[in-house]
């Protein structure tokens, strides 16, 4: 028996041991084939007259209506081999994480009705064609912008989006052997913000509607919050809580700090339910929004909005979604048992093993004894 565990002990170690050597050798040949050698290309800004502050890592630039400027942009290439780079001018918005988004491209329909230009349509790049950069070497690049004569005080903010065309995602399409594809994107994005004239004399926020929905696969209450002015609202903290209609007793709050805004846009704030189910009824949305933001006074708003989720709504949402601590709870219980199972073959299998092993041994014992 001492012998039997002595030897299932070995085994296993010598079996956990030898399986981290082969994930290990199987990741150091993706890296070699793949390679591992980070983006190995770079894109900056090169300083223009119009800058109010050239120290910005972005383009922060002084305008006026009708201006016709130009900016410049240095790609360097550190490849052994020439690479290829798409450029675009995209319009900048919110997205769902209260972040500015300045490498995603927003359809037309979804952009806020309250942005009259886009940064997108007034700057006009080399599209023609992807961008041919040699190796060990830089390329000088220019974006013409056309400010419109009918601007107004205050921001327009875009992003000069530069993306690497990757040689091996092109490879694996064409290679329908390829078990597993590796899709790599290289981008970078330069923020380019125009102050027209003069920034705006104070902000707004307005409440534009709140349902039921799902975030991220999760259950919540959606509040759509929008910045109407040409204006950057950074140090936004908001406040939120759910109530019954005509009840005082929350079921639902969310807090939330440094939130920051582009200029003209919405974004949908969430409040999560976690693992409680979505019952439908009348809910009270009670919501506070502040921002410190140096460019004005401390500004508030306080909104309370009524709402009503019905119960073909929060079937279908309850179904979609993710019960947040039940289905990780669920999941853990998945894995544990597959990992039990997992073990138990293994220990039978050496077990079975050790056990004709010793079998053997004793055949020949007896062999030896005649």
């Amino acid at each position: 028996m001492r012998f039997k565990w002595k030897s299932l002990f070995f085994i296993l170690c010598a079996f956990f041991l030898l399986s981290n050597q082969i994930v290990q050798a199987s990741e150091n040949k993706v890296n070699k084939e793949h390679g591992n050698c980070g983006v190995q290309y770079s894109v900056n800004k090169i300083k223009s007259k119009y800058e109010t502050d050239e120290s910005h890592s972005y383009f922060d630039l002084h305008v006026k209506p009708g201006d016709q400027i130009v900016i410049e942009s240095r790609i360097h290439n550190s490849y052994t081999n020439p690479i290829k780079i798409k450029q675009q001018a995209l319009t900048t918005f919110t997205n769902d994480n209260g972040e500015i988004s300045y490498t995603s491209k927003l359809k037309d329909d979804q952009f806020d009705k309250s942005l009259k230009i886009k940064f997108s349509e007034i700057s006009q790049i080399d599209r023609k064609s992807l961008l041919v950069v040699e190796p060990n070497s830089d390329k000088i690049v220019t974006m013409k912008i056309n400010v419109p004569k009918d601007a107004q005080d205050g921001v327009i903010l875009g992003s000069w989006y530069f993306e690497k065309e990757n040689r091996e995602n092109k490879d694996n399409k064409d290679n329908k052997k390829e078990a597993i594809q590796i899709h790599n994107k290289y981008s970078y994005a330069i923020g380019v913000k125009l102050t027209v004239n003069k920034e705006i004399e104070k902000p707004n926020l307005n409440l534009l509607s709140v349902d039921a929905g799902l975030s991220n696969y999760h259950k919540a209450f959606k509040a759509l919050i929008q910045n109407d002015r040409p204006a950057i609202i950074s140090r936004l903290n908001i406040n939120a809580k759910i109530t019954k209609k005509d009840n005082k007793h929350v079921l639902f709050r969310s807090n939330r700090q440094d939130i920051i805004m582009a200029p003209n846009s919405n974004f949908n704030y969430p409040i999560m339910l976690g693992d409680k189910k979505l019952k439908p009824g009348e809910y009270t949305l009670y919501l506070q929004a502040r921002t410190n933001d140096p460019k004005w006074q401390t500004k508030s708003w306080k909104w309370k909005k009524n709402f009503r989720v019905s119960a073909e709504e929060s079937k279908n949402l309850n179904a979609k979604a993710i019960n947040d601590n039940q289905q990780h709870l669920n999941l853990w219980w998945i894995l544990l048992g597959t990992l039990l199972f997992v073990l138990i073959l293994i220990l039978l299998i050496l077990y079975n093993k050790i056990r004709k092993y010793k079998q053997k041994l004793e055949q020949m014992e007896r062999g030896n004894a005649k």
